[in-house]
Order: structure tokens, then C-alpha cells, then sequence
């Protein structure tokens, strides 16, 4: 990539970053959803604060992320994610530069298996073992979000999109 992407505060170059990892928490099913919306609260106020953007994909006992945004922003996150003892094998997706977000407004959207049903029949972001068409899921996500509004939509910096 040649000079910085469009929309990053101060130049920066936006990257994004995709992984999937098996979810490490035990516990009852109201005891893992409260923990997966305290990870959601605590993403999208610590993405917010970071300008990243994303979609998280949760799926029984994966995850399956996309995130966007400034390099240094999206490193510093990305090595608490992966360190983070609530994730198990732990699989780095890609790690791209972007020309633009894709996920702009979203802080940090939330989606489920079941609102990808019609969308994207072809589910390997559920095997962590498996190929994942990074483009393909990303569409996906883009698709379910426009047609269920998940997620917390947020208004960057200016700047910042």
C-alpha cells in the first residue's frame, strides 16, 4: 500500500485484523451470555475510544472477529484479545491494510449463526480448522447487519472514518 488510507485520524494507515478462537469460558448458559455482553459492553467502549470498528461472530463455542482502524490502535488490541484467557486456540485470520472501513459505524456489532440463515450457507467461521473466505464472511456480516441492525452503531472523531 502506498501512503495512508482513507479516513484514519492523523494519516495512519487503516489495517484490519480477523481472527477466530474456541471461547475458554465455563459455566451455565446465563453465566457465558452474561460474560459474552460484558465482552461486548467492554469492546465497544474500549473500540470507541481506540477508533477500531468490527463485527464479532459468536457461534455456541467460537468467535469469529473482524476489526478495523488505525495500525497502532489495532496491534495494541489485537495483544490483549490474544491474550485474553477467555479465548483457546487462538487463530489469527489475516492482517491487511485497508484502503476504507468496512464496518464504519459499527463499535463493535454482535451476530449470531442464526441471523446468517439465507446470508452465508457456507459456515467455516464456525470450524476454526477450516479455510475462511475473509471476503466472503465480511460481506456476510455487512448483509445480516443491514438487515437486523445488531450492534452498536457509533459516530467517530471526525477524521476518524
Amino acid at each position: 500500500m502506498t501512503g495512508p488510507s482513507a479516513g484514519a485520524p492523523g494519516g495512519e494507515a487503516l489495517h484490519r485484523v480477523v481472527y477466530r478462537s474456541e471461547m475458554a469460558l465455563v459455566g451455565t448458559a446465563a453465566e457465558v451470555g452474561d460474560e459474552i455482553r460484558a465482552i461486548l459492553a467492554a469492546s465497544r467502549r474500549n473500540n470507541a475510544a481506540a477508533a477500531l470498528t468490527g463485527a464479532l461472530l459468536y457461534s455456541g463455542r467460537h468467535f469469529t472477529q473482524v476489526l478495523e482502524g488505525p495500525l497502532d490502535a489495532l496491534e495494541r488490541t489485537y495483544d490483549r484479545i490474544s491474550a485474553d484467557l477467555r479465548h483457546s486456540a487462538f487463530d489469527l485470520v489475516q492482517f491487511v491494510p485497508l484502503q476504507a472501513r468496512t464496518f464504519g459505524e459499527w463499535g463493535m456489532a454482535y451476530v449470531t449463526p442464526g441471523e446468517l440463515d439465507g446470508i452465508w450457507d457456507d459456515r467455516p467461521a464456525f470450524e476454526p480448522s477450516a479455510p475462511l473466505d475473509v471476503e466472503a464472511l465480511v460481506a456476510a456480516l455487512r448483509r445480516a447487519l443491514a438487515a437486523g441492525e445488531r450492534g452498536v452503531k457509533v459516530d467517530l472523531p471526525r477524521g476518524r472514518s
